[in-house]
């Protein structure tokens, strides 16, 4: 064993201290773990009769089982007990003064290493002149302790610990939720879709991360400048002025602007209105073709809408689109507008209870006046409980004005990409498929990342709280928040639902008391101001509560890896 360690340079020899090049910490306390193995083991020890460090399997360092160091550790191990670092001699002797000198690790880094090894059995320390090359195939947690030089480190199925030290490291943390600590040097973090939730220190900020084999880069701002979004839909969460989540899988810590690589930029410029070429407009009176007949004798265009003549303001108009972009204008009433055709058209209810679809297209819907329901169907589409708005301001506005306390507007996306916005009353906005940013505005809402639940006539959808009677929500819904926190949805069945999807949404609540689901993806949810109840559902989802908010529900969150917390406002 001690043969072992006497290799030419590296950790087992040198702490590589920048400052103290003489100091051997790491040496002392290999050599103590040795010799308490020796002193202390019996026939029935874990690896008894073999030797401590072992070096197949790797190169350029040696790996030891911590059971077969301690008979008290052994025993900890077998019974599924939490194990005494104290227990192992050469770490309260040694090992601690290794951790603690100045130069090598941060006091936070330090205390995190501390915190994590009575979990991780396997250790790997870096021997020799040159980087260690190491893969955990224990999978019982992995410590992995690089040198001076450039290590390649792969964890293994359990919560591992990757420290690679000086050099330009390759950490890899594999399954399980790893923390990596890089050191100095320009270090590639690799991560691959399933691994766990990772966490990242990087003395330097030089270095990449690499998510499937592509590196990250960063994105422009998506919602506020808390969120933003990289040409892959990969988002970038900025929890803090030092902390940097990125697609829900990984967690910087003391991250600044550019470092790894990461630029992340302001917002792009939204989307005008789309052009359109035809415009198709209610509060219109039907002309009568028959005079001589009773009543008005009314007759239809190509497209399906009645030929008009003359204003009838505040009409109730049933209207269809053609195949070109369109500007379809319902005016008052409480009017049905169906753009299924195609195009990119823009919708506009007006006054009134309207109902509109877009489908098919890059489709702005907006509801103006009126208790409406809006569904984009297919394509990119922008719905509006009242009239457009910026994102930045409808953002600002859900957390600065005060609700109405009405019943407002049910805004459905459908699948593809979508941007949702409500309003100052109580609002229902459903994602539906791809990637949605939904802004709730000021109220009591229902924001849901994933479904794409839409009202029928009558009692289409029921909300229903366990504990509490069930409420309808449907044409004229009210939805009165119980005791109880475990919500389901009834679909009736005349109703239609899509399933929840793997895309990340992103949910700015706003003031009110609010209630939101992520559904299927790494979503990132803003309670805001309010008693708001979030539920991250399936991935792992990012839940940040506001200034009042006393619970976020992630019990319903699936199994994934949830991070919630509450914000200061």
């Amino acid at each position: 064993d001690l043969w072992k360690l006497a290799q030419d340079g590296g950790l087992t020899l040198r702490d590589g201290n920048p400052t103290n090049a003489d100091l051997n910490e790491v040496s002392k306390a290999l050599t103590a773990f040795a010799m308490q193995k020796y002193y202390e083991e019996t026939a029935d020890s874990t690896g008894a009769g073999e030797k401590l460090f072992d070096d197949t399997g790797l190169t350029g360092g040696i790996r030891f089982d911590l059971a077969a160091v301690s008979s008290k550790i052994d025993t900890a191990l077998k019974a599924g007990d939490r194990i005494k670092l104290a227990d192992a001699k050469g770490f309260d002797l040694y090992f601690k003064n290794y951790l603690a000198q100045d130069g090598l690790f941060t006091p936070a880094e330090s205390g995190l290493i501390q915190a994590m090894l009575p979990n991780l059995r396997d250790w790997y320390i870096q021997a020799g002149a040159g980087g260690m090359t190491a893969t955990d195939t224990e999978n019982r947690g992995a410590f992995m302790l690089g040198g001076s030089a450039a290590d390649t480190l792969t964890g293994g199925d359990a919560a591992d610990l990757l420290v690679g030290n000086g050099g330009d490291d390759i950490l890899s943390g594999g399954k399980g939720s790893d923390v990596l600590i890089g050191g100095a040097g320009a270090d590639t973090y690799k991560y691959a879709d399933g691994d766990g939730l990772d966490t990242l220190f990087d003395d330097d900020g030089q270095g990449s991360i690499e998510i499937d084999g592509q590196t990250v880069t960063g994105g422009t701002q998506f919602g506020d400048d808390r969120v933003y979004r990289d040409s892959d839909g990969r988002l970038y969460a900025k929890l803090d002025d030092k902390r940097l989540a990125i697609a829900g899988n990984l967690f910087v810590e003391n991250w600044q602007p550019g470092q790894l690589g990461i630029a992340l930029s302001g917002p792009d410029a939204e989307s005008a209105m789309p052009q359109t070429s035809r415009d198709i407009n209610g509060d219109l009176a039907p002309q009568d073709f028959d005079a001589a007949t009773a009543g008005v004798q009314g007759d239809v265009d190509e497209l399906g809408n009645l030929k008009t003549e003359g204003a009838a303001p505040g009409r109730a108009d049933l209207l269809f689109d053609s195949t070109g972009n369109d500007y379809i204008r319902g005016g008052g009433g409480d009017d049905i507008i169906t753009a299924w055709r195609g195009g990119d058209d823009r919708i506009d209810g007006g006054a009134g209870n309207d109902a509109m679809r877009g489908d098919g297209g890059d489709d702005v819907l907006l509801g103006g006046d009126g208790s409406d329901v809006l569904s984009g169907g297919a394509g990119d589409d922008r719905l509006y409980a009242d009239s457009q708005i910026t994102v930045a301001q409808a953002i600002a506005n859900g957390n600065s004005q005060n609700g109405t306390g009405q019943k407002a507007d049910w805004l459905a996306g459908g699948n593809d990409d979508d941007i949702l916005v409500g309003n100052a009353g109580n609002n229902v906005l459903s994602g539906g498929g791809g990637q949605d940013l939904l802004i709730g505005g000021a109220g009591d809402d229902y924001l849901l990342g994933d479904s794409d639940y839409l009202p029928a006539p009558a009692d289409a959808i029921v909300f229903e709280e366990i504990g509490w009677s069930v409420n309808p929500y449907n044409w004229d819904w009210t939805v009165t928040p119980g005791a109880n926190d475990t919500y389901t949805f009834q679909t009736a069945a005349d109703s239609t639902d899509n399933p929840a999807d793997s895309q990340a949404d992103v949910i700015y609540a706003g003031s009110g008391n609010d209630v939101a689901w992520g559904g299927g993806g790494n979503d990132i949810i803003f309670g805001e101001a309010g008693n708001d109840k979030l539920i991250g559902n399936e991935g792992n989802d990012i839940l940040l509560g506001g200034d009042i908010t006393p619970l976020m529900k992630v019990g319903a969150g699936g199994t994934a890896n949830d991070l919630w917390r509450r914000v200061a406002a």
